[in-house]
C-alpha cells in the first residue's frame, strides 16, 4: 500500500465536516476485498395476498381455525385450504401451540419476534354470526390462530416476506467493516469472467469469522462488522446468512492506465484534545474511492490498537522514536505541542504558508503514518533571526509596496505567535542580508529608489 499523504488526509476530515485541528492525526492505507455471497436472507415486505388475508381475518372472527373450517366458511376446496393454512403457519403467521411438527421457522415475520417466547395460552372458539358455505371433509388439524405477526399483517395489509439473494459486498479487514456493495448493474445476475477466489490461506483472517459475524443480533452485528437492519442499495431488512452458504473473496480492482491494482480506504484517526488532563478524544474517518462521501465510523480506536491510546502520554510513547518528539508537558491548551527548536529544526518545521502557524511533524507507529500538530518556536536568538528571514522572502509583493513596514509586520507577528520578545532584524540589516536573493533585488531597488529619490525631492518642495 501507498504512503498516505498530509494533504489527502486533511481534504478527507475537511470533507466529512470535521472543524477542529486535531492535535495528532494516524492514517494509512487499508485494501478492499469483494466478497460474493450465493444466499443472504433479507425480509422484505409485500401485499399482503387477499387469500391470505380472508383465512387471517377467519382466525381472527372464529379464534381457532383449521383446514376444515377453512373450506367451509371460504369454500377455497379440501387442498388449498389445507396449503393455506400450513404456507401460514410456516410464515408464523398462525400458531399451532403445542404441535412440534408445525412450530414455524423463523422465516417472514417470524424475525421479528426470533427470541420472543410463544405464547402458551390457546385460543377458544369465539362466537360468529358468519354461515358455512358447506360442510367439509377436509382435515380438522392442526387447529390453529392468529399469531401477534399475523395480527399485525392484516391491520397493516402488508407482510414479511423471506427473500435469499446473492449479492457481492465490500469489505476492508482490518479492522472487519462493511463499507458499500460492488455496483455491478445494482447487483443484478450477470455471466461474465471472474479471477479465481483468493485460497483460503490468502483470506485475512477477520474475514474467517464473517458468517459468526452475519449470524449476529442486528445490534451486536453492527459493532462487529458495520451492518445493522439495511444494507444500502439492496432492499428488504436483513437477517442474516443462510447458514451453511457458500462465499468467495476477491481484491476489489480497478483499472488504472493499463495496470489493474486493488482498490483502497484511506483510514484516518484524529486525536481531539480534551478539557480532561493527559486525555485524547479519538475521532475515526474512512475515505472511500470513486469519490464516493467519506464516513464517521462509530467504532472505539481499541478496534485499532493493542495499545492504549486514550491518554497523551501513552500515545506519545507508542511513536518511533524521533529526534524531536515532543513530551505530554508541551501540550498546548489549544491541542498544538510547544516545541523549542535550533535553526536547523526551525527551518523544518516553519511550513510554507505567508503567516507564521502551527505545522505538522511526521511520526511513525508501525504500519501508521501519522502527523502531530506543533507550534514551533525559536530556542535561541539566532534561530529568530533565520525564521525572521525565512518568513520576509514570502512577502515579495508587501515588501515592494513598503519594505520598511512589511519589515516591522512580520517581526510583530513572529514574536506574537512565538509569545517572544526577541530583538529581530530592523529594515537597513533587513535590505543588506536580502540582496542575496535575486528574486527580492526589485523591492530592494524600489526601496533604494523610495529613500534616495522620491523622499528627498518631496522634502524638497515642501521647503519651496
Amino acid at each position: 500500500m501507498s504512503e498516505p499523504k498530509l494533504m489527502d488526509v486533511a481534504n478527507l476530515l475537511n470533507r466529512a465536516g470535521s472543524t477542529v485541528s486535531p492535535t495528532a492525526i494516524l492514517a494509512r492505507e487499508i485494501p478492499i476485498y469483494e466478497i460474493e455471497f450465493s444466499e443472504l436472507e433479507f425480509a422484505e415486505e409485500t401485499k399482503l395476498p387477499s387469500s391470505d388475508w380472508a383465512v387471517l381475518a377467519l382466525a381472527r372472527a372464529l379464534g381457532q381455525i383449521s383446514p376444515n373450517d377453512v373450506d367451509a366458511y371460504l369454500g377455497l376446496g379440501e387442498t388449498v385450504s389445507d396449503g393455506l393454512v400450513h404456507r401460514l403457519l410456516g410464515s408464523s403467521l398462525l400458531d399451532a401451540p403445542g404441535n412440534e411438527e408445525t412450530t414455524p421457522k423463523l422465516t417472514g415475520w417470524g424475525w421479528l419476534t426470533r427470541w420472543a417466547s410463544e405464547s402458551d395460552a390457546h385460543a377458544n372458539r369465539k362466537p360468529t354470526q358468519a354461515s358455512k358455505l358447506n360442510e367439509s371433509s377436509a382435515a380438522a388439524t392442526p387447529k390453529c390462530h392468529l399469531s401477534v405477526a399475523g395480527s399485525q399483517a392484516l391491520e397493516r395489509g402488508v407482510v414479511m416476506q423471506r427473500r435469499v439473494r446473492s449479492a457481492r459486498l465490500l469489505f476492508i479487514a482490518e479492522p472487519l467493516l462493511f463499507i458499500g456493495i460492488a455496483d455491478e448493474k445494482k447487483q443484478t445476475y450477470a455471466t461474465y469472467q471472474r479471477k479465481r477466489p483468493l485460497e483460503p490461506g490468502d483470506v485475512p483472517k477477520s474475514l474467517h469469522i464473517l458468517d459468526a459475524v452475519l449470524a449476529l443480533r442486528p445490534d451486536e452485528r453492527l459493532g462487529a462488522c458495520g451492518i445493522e437492519a439495511n444494507i444500502q442499495g439492496i432492499s428488504g431488512q436483513f437477517v442474516e446468512i443462510v447458514p451453511g452458504s457458500q462465499w468467495e473473496v476477491r481484491p476489489s480492482e480497478q483499472r488504472i492506465g493499463k495496470q489493474t491494482v486493488q482498490k483502497t480506504a484511506l483510514l484516518a484517526l484524529a486525536a481531539l484534545p480534551t478539557s480532561r488532563e493527559n486525555v485524547l478524544d479519538w475521532k475515526i474517518y474512512l475515505g472511500l474511492p470513486d469519490g464516493k462521501r467519506p464516513r464517521v465510523l462509530a467504532a472505539d480506536v481499541s478496534r485499532f490498537f493493542h495499545d492504549d491510546l486514550g491518554s497523551i502520554s501513552s500515545f506519545l510513547g507508542t511513536l518511533e522514536p524521533c529526534s524531536m518528539l515532543p513530551t505530554q508537558r508541551d501540550l498546548r491548551e489549544d491541542g498544538a505541542f510547544d516545541i523549542r527548536c535550533d535553526t536547523d529544526a526551525l527551518r523544518m518545521l516553519m511550513g510554507e504558508t505567508a503567516e507564521p502557524s502551527d505545522t505538522s511533524l511526521p511520526v511513525k507507529m508501525g504500519r501508521w503514518h501519522g502527523w502531530l500538530r506543533i507550534h514551533a518556536a525559536p530556542s535561541n536568538s539566532e534561530a529568530g533571526r533565520e525564521a525572521f528571514y525565512a518568513f520576509l522572502q514570502r512577502q515579495d509583493a508587501k515588501l515592494r509596496q513598503d519594505f520598511d513596514r512589511t519589515c516591522a509586520d512580520v517581526a510583530n507577528s513572529l514574536n506574537a505567535y512565538w509569545g517572544l520578545k526577541l530583538k529581530l532584524p530592523s529594515a537597513d540589516e533587513a535590505s543588506i542580508k536580502l540582496w542575496e536573493h535575486a528574486a527580492l533585488r526589485a523591492a530592494l531597488c524600489r526601496r533604494r529608489l523610495h529613500d534616495d529619490l522620491v523622499v528627498p525631492y518631496e522634502s524638497a518642495e515642501v521647503a519651496q
